[in-house]
């Protein structure tokens, strides 16, 4: 049985954690704002929103719902503010169209190259409310328009070898791995969050570093599993190379300090190598630069730049000193 996939090139096993709106894909799903002159509902797309905040974050002309959580209402399953709200296919068919026009962001590349083709377990921590198993659907549409036959067959060999399913029907390898070894960790479906015990209140970027935490104790007692007796007794020592992809400054900095809290006080073990990709404008590169050199006087916290695909990302590396 051969484990090799779960090793990245430089022998560490590897998990990456990734955002999904902005740093996989660009789906255009719409927004909900009250526009003030007209007063009535104005659904305004993520893409011209990200562009031009100033024109729509509390104008002259525009507002936010009564109802803050309205504002958010299709990037959820249903609304209960929206009776003619599109349901769960929304969000496949926003996907859908963003793959047919080609809308990909920085990280899609790596993410199908290092963790779907060589099937290693990796999660999408994301925003969005929607519920698991409609994100699955998702993941599953995204690896079925992706991917070359060729390269679908090189994964579907990779998952048999990895999780030992050399007996199993194509079928069976497919449910195992986007069922079992992918997570969706959607920090704005207040269920979920309420089955984590984590606050609902909590801001967005806090609810993501909570839940990063929670799963790479989950995952990586998951990856030993799978390993032989012998691959067992040194792979709890080899160095751990665990990846966070965000094009959100705010969700960077945040994660920064976070981990740099969970090293000072021992919480994360020394062999685990941390690595935040930012992927978004680099006028908000300074920002973090701030974040990195405070934390950098009690552990290791560096930026390198680094080609992720066809895109030049900031990687920051954290670990203990």
């Amino acid at each position: 049985m051969n484990h090799s996939t779960f090793f990245n090139a430089k022998g560490r096993i590897s998990v990456g954690i990734f955002d999904f709106d902005g740093n996989i894909l660009h789906p255009n799903s719409k927004l909900k704002f009250w526009n003030k002159q007209n007063e009535e509902y104005e659904y305004v797309g993520m893409v011209e929103y990200e562009n031009n905040r100033q024109k729509y974050e509390n104008t002259d002309t525009y507002d936010f719902p009564k109802y803050f959580d309205s504002h958010f209402e299709n990037l959820r399953d249903f609304s209960v503010y929206n009776s003619n709200h599109a349901g769960p296919d929304i969000l496949l068919n926003d996907t859908l169209h963003a793959i047919e026009k080609w809308e990909l962001s920085p990280s899609m590349e790596y993410f199908k190259n290092e963790f779907l083709i060589p099937w290693r377990p990796a999660a999408i921590l994301t925003a969005r409310g929607h519920e698991t198993g409609n994100f699955e659907r998702v993941i599953r549409l995204i690896n079925e328009k992706m991917l070359s036959d060729e390269e679908k067959n090189q994964q579907m060999e990779n998952i048999r070898n990895n999780f030992n399913l050399e007996n199993k029907k194509k079928r069976e390898v497919l449910d195992y791995y986007f069922q079992f070894v992918l997570s969706y960790i959607l920090v704005s479906n207040r269920h979920n969050m309420k089955m984590q015990n984590v606050d609902n209140n909590e801001k967005i970027k806090r609810k993501k570093a909570i839940m990063l935490e929670k799963y790479i104790k989950e995952i990586l007692p998951f990856i030993l599993s799978h390993q032989t007796d012998w691959t067992k007794k040194w792979a709890k020592n080899l160095p751990y190379a665990i990846g966070f992809s965000d094009d959100d400054a705010e969700n960077i900095m945040e994660m920064i300090d976070f981990l740099a809290k969970k090293f000072e006080k021992g919480k994360i073990p020394p062999n685990y190598k941390m690595r935040l990709y930012y992927t978004g404008e680099e006028k908000f590169m300074k920002n973090i630069d701030t974040t990195i050199t405070r934390v950098s006087k009690t552990i290791y916290c560096e930026k390198v730049r680094e080609k992720q695909g066809s895109y030049d990302v900031w990687k920051i590396r954290i670990a203990a000193v």
